[in-house]
């Protein structure tokens, strides 16, 4: 069997690196969806399904739609900050944001 340099062999992932992979694909996968069915036809059975993930999978990651669609919207404001400057600083006066997700009766409370 040929010796393979170490550099080129491929180092198992940590749990922490697959999870944030995992992350990064289904927000990318939400975008997708939404833009071709809408926000009410993202699911999160439809998401799920185009990611290649159980739903399950996806309420680990996100807990909600709620908490999914805020990383989706935070990510589009990552993404165009290039264009506007640190768009966040400019919207809230900080990096640090937290959103209020109405579940049910109480709202919890989110910070990304």
């Amino acid at each position: 069997m040929p010796e393979v340099e170490l550099s080129k062999r491929r180092m198992p992932r940590c749990q922490a690196e697959r999870s944030r992979s995992t992350r990064e694909h289904l927000i990318a996968t939400t975008i997708d969806v939404v833009r071709e069915r809408s926000y009410q036809g993202a699911t999160v059975f439809e998401v799920a399904k185009a990611a290649g993930v159980t739903p399950g999978a996806l309420q680990h990651h996100f807990g909600s739609k709620a908490v999914l669609m805020m990383r989706v919207v935070d990510e589009m404001l990552r993404n165009s900050a290039g264009k506007f400057g640190n768009s966040r600083r400019m919207l809230c006066g900080t990096t640090r944001r937290t959103y209020q997700i109405p579940c049910g009766e109480r709202q919890r409370c989110v910070a990304l």
